[in-house]
């Protein structure tokens, strides 16, 4: 934000208890580079785009969102013991940067602190309304699961579906870059219903690992090792209120 020239960062958080603690820390850290801070609270993520988007002239046009979400879980499974499990702490934190930029990364701190792992970290250009480019460790857009229904406040099953469980990566994250976006279609085909035509393309260092394994133990290769580029893609179609239809696919040697 201070090599962009901008002079202030706004920052927002959620409800959650440990918010005010999460945003407290990151504000001091902002404060000692010399911005200036201005603290919104608790407020929803839309807000704090707001601001980003109309404070420019008192030159804040940056925004940090603090959110994230937790789970406890008790699972009682057959030919398993009976457990409690603190099974996702996880923080997110959403940024704009200017008009243009925008920045999102979640911290994985899962089953009590046993695992901690980045989630993902990107940052993204929107070039136009319609196509917006992206770098960085992002999750896979293969299928509309992986990519925008498998956190556990959104995903009310008790576990994932079968093929994510058995057969591909769960949560698929990749390094590499993407072009993403949709269009608007509801106007040429003459319908107030909101219909979106939604594409992705990426290229990622892709699954890594040794001949015969499993698909799920490919991944977590932050630099490529097998000198082979994967890329991939995702073509949807969004018609509400009655969801989305789509294909992915994804080319790369894994050996």
């Amino acid at each position: 934000a201070i090599a962009a020239g901008e002079r202030a960062v706004a920052v927002g958080r959620d409800g959650r208890v440990s918010g005010p603690d999460l945003s407290a820390a990151l504000m001091r850290g902002l404060a000692s580079t010399g911005l200036d801070v201005v603290d919104l609270g608790a407020v929803t993520t839309p807000m704090l785009y707001y601001v980003a988007a109309t404070r420019g002239e008192h030159g804040c046009r940056s925004g940090i969102m603090v959110t994230g979400y937790v789970d406890f879980e008790y699972r009682a499974a057959e030919n398993a013991s009976r457990t409690f499990d603190n099974h996702h702490f996880n923080p997110i934190f959403l940024g704009m940067l200017g008009d243009d930029l925008f920045v999102q990364a979640e911290i994985e701190y899962e089953h009590g602190g046993s695992e901690v792992e980045l989630e993902y970290a990107t940052l993204a250009y929107f070039l136009n309304d319609y196509v917006t480019l992206e770098g960085g460790k992002f999750i896979v857009p293969f299928g509309e699961f992986n990519e925008r229904i498998h956190p556990s406040w959104i995903n009310k099953f008790p576990g994932r579906p079968i093929v994510f469980d058995e057969v591909l990566p769960g949560t698929w994250s990749e390094v590499g870059a993407q072009v993403h976006g949709a269009v608007g279609l509801n106007e040429s085909l003459g319908t107030d219903r909101p219909v979106d035509a939604e594409y992705s393309f990426y290229l990622v260092n892709g699954l890594e690992g040794a001949a015969g394994v499993s698909l799920r133990s490919l991944t977590g290769n932050h630099t490529n090792n097998d000198d082979n580029i994967a890329m991939g893609g995702r073509m949807g179609l969004r018609v509400l209120p009655w969801g989305s239809f789509g294909t992915s696919w994804y080319h790369g040697a894994y050996t």
